[in-house]
């Protein structure tokens, strides 16, 4: 009984989120759905992978993550609405709705053209070059430079002159045209340097560049730890140090990460300031065992 018509009579400037799987009525409304189910129904698997080979899954939880940013940015322009206009909103959001809300331009070139889209491993659909190429190391390095912006300056970067003239690769058309030409002479090239020296090239000559790190290198980088995407911080019983991923944003004068609560360390306190129990009621819920006073 403590769903959205319950709460609105309490305070009627309540904002309720809901989180759901598929949709709320029958059939759809018992039948259990997970991330994978997501990805599967909404259409990402299909276009993930490499061409003709099986479907696959994105490699972390893209649904769940996507349906959880969707909810907050829900709630929170429910909240700006309660202030406003001083009546709250139930927002809902399905993890399947926001893997078919991201398929952007996929869907729309789709409704457009007729065409469906097809997995293109690193390859770009629409731009050329931009995907990921094999380097002497057997690592990895990502390019995209598909404008002349950053088609001639690669083309020096790697010492290939001879690709910026070529008749089929001189504009951007052409490009995606003729592109399993082009990625077959690029797929040699960058066969010739580590993946290193590849991305020293590259960055020299401002072409958007990026080796294809593991997790383990993915953390590792500079750019995490300059940015403050990990940090270490001391257990508060062991001091033993741990780390945890950042906060992505970036806020002036936000205080730094701090080590996670406790379960239930704050219950007492919630109760007190947003519930009104007052000492004694916590007092006995205390020496029941249902909360923890600190």
């Amino acid at each position: 009984g403590i769903d959205f018509a319950a709460l609105e009579k309490i305070n009627p400037r309540i904002v309720v989120g809901q989180l759901i799987g598929l949709h709320d009525e029958p059939p759809y409304a018992t039948q259990p759905s997970f991330d994978t189910i997501a990805q599967a129904l909404g259409g990402i698997m299909s276009i993930t992978g490499e061409p003709a080979g099986k479907p696959n899954r994105v490699g972390y939880q893209v649904a769940d993550l996507a349906a959880g940013l969707y909810l907050a940015n829900g709630i929170l322009a429910g909240l700006i609405h309660a202030l406003k206009s001083g009546t709250g909103k139930k927002i809902q959001i399905s993890l399947l709705d926001c893997q078919l809300a991201m398929l952007t331009w996929q869907a729309q070139n789709y409704f457009v053209s007729g065409d469906i889209p097809q997995a293109t491993g690193t390859r770009h659909a629409t731009l050329a070059p931009s995907e990921a190429f094999r380097c002497a190391d057997h690592k990895y390095v990502a390019i995209s430079a598909s404008t002349e912006q950053f088609w001639q300056p690669l083309c020096k970067a790697i010492d290939a002159p001879e690709l910026a003239a070529d008749a089929r690769f001189i504009t951007g058309e052409l490009r995606i045209k003729n592109v399993e030409a082009l990625a077959q002479q690029l797929a040699a090239i960058f066969a010739r340097f580590s993946t290193n020296d590849a991305v020293d090239r590259l960055q020299r000559a401002r072409v958007p560049v990026g080796a294809v790190n593991n997790v383990a290198d993915a953390l590792a980088q500079p750019l995490a730890l300059i940015r403050q995407m990990v940090q270490s911080l001391p257990h508060p019983m062991s001091g033993a140090m741990l780390n945890f991923l950042g906060n992505p944003f970036k806020y002036d004068g936000a205080e730094p990460l701090s080590y996670p609560p406790k379960l239930g360390a704050h219950t007492a306190e919630i109760l007190s300031e947003l519930c009104g129990y007052d000492a004694n009621t916590l007092q006995n819920l205390h020496t029941q065992g249902a909360i923890a006073l600190s």
